[in-house]
């Protein structure tokens, strides 16, 4: 009986393929698929998770860096191989967007040997296999005819120290995220370490959520302590101001809508002059 039931879902099975039920999945890594830097058919999310899956897959220990693009896997005591493939090195993996359809995945083992380019190209080889496994698992949902073909923007803290502060000052640091005048809104992060005078923004709300540290702010005729996790509306055209602890920091998100033109800010207090602009 069971033998039957076997050699009936083979049977359904090649029929199916032989109709075209069935799809291979699409590639996931770029030719030549060799050396241990190659280019994944994926974002460098899919392609770090699939990385980190087949660490812990060979039973390596694993410790991921902050920003999500680099991890350490290295030989524990439950360490397994992989088609005869022993993993008694530790590895750097990093994996990085080269654009919106394609990531690097570049594998460095410690203390090379003769058997380094063997292990490197089997992590490799799973790696893939494990981002074909997950697409082919993914329902393909038709696009709606009002949907957009738009990349987002993404800023990951790391960006940061490659983009240029809008507002560069001792007390206070301004990066626009994804600014754009002709859109209605504007995201912002501030890195606080001093005083913001009273001023006032006549045609612009703003939004202010602390993601770090504690700030006083002044908004009317209200002065409030905000700590991380809290959030405060400014009306446009109503004055506010920020102070902080002497030595203190804090960050926080600020969304303006719409984007606050400088030009039109109303200081009431004295505006410290920019170090760099």
């Amino acid at each position: 009986m069971i033998r039957s039931l076997v050699v009936a879902s083979v049977t359904f099975a090649v029929a199916a393929l032989a109709q075209g039920k069935t799809t291979a999945s699409p590639p996931t890594v770029k030719q030549p698929n060799e050396g241990p830097v190659r280019i994944y058919l994926a974002t460098p999310e899919e392609t770090y998770t699939s990385a980190v899956r087949t660490a812990e897959e060979f039973g390596l220990d694993v410790a991921k860096a902050p920003d999500g693009t680099i991890f350490i896997a290295s030989p524990g005591p439950w360490t397994r191989p992989y088609k005869n493939v022993s993993f008694t090195r530790t590895f750097i993996v990093r994996a990085r967007l080269l654009n919106p359809k394609e990531s690097e995945l570049a594998i460095e083992e410690e203390n090379k040997d003769g058997s380094t380019l063997e292990r490197i190209n089997a992590f490799h080889e799973r790696v893939a296999q494990l981002l074909s496994e997950s697409r082919a698992k993914k329902p393909v949902t038709p696009r709606h005819p009002q949907e957009a073909s738009v990349e987002p923007t993404v800023i990951k803290p790391i960006d940061l120290a490659a983009m240029r502060p809008y507002e560069d000052k001792d007390e206070l640091r301004v990066w626009n995220l994804g600014f754009d005048r002709q859109k209605p809104v504007n995201t912002a992060l501030w890195r606080l370490s001093g005083h913001v005078p009273l001023h006032f923004t006549p045609a612009s709300e703003r939004r202010f959520m602390v993601t770090e540290g504690s700030v006083k702010m002044t908004i009317g005729n209200r002065t409030v302590w905000l700590s991380s996790g809290d959030f405060a509306v400014v009306p446009k055209a109503v004055r506010m101001q920020i102070d902080m602890e002497p030595n203190a920091r804090a960050s926080l998100y600020v969304v303006e809508t719409p984007p606050v033109d400088d030009s039109k800010t109303v200081w009431l207090e004295q505006k410290t002059a920019s170090t760099s602009n």
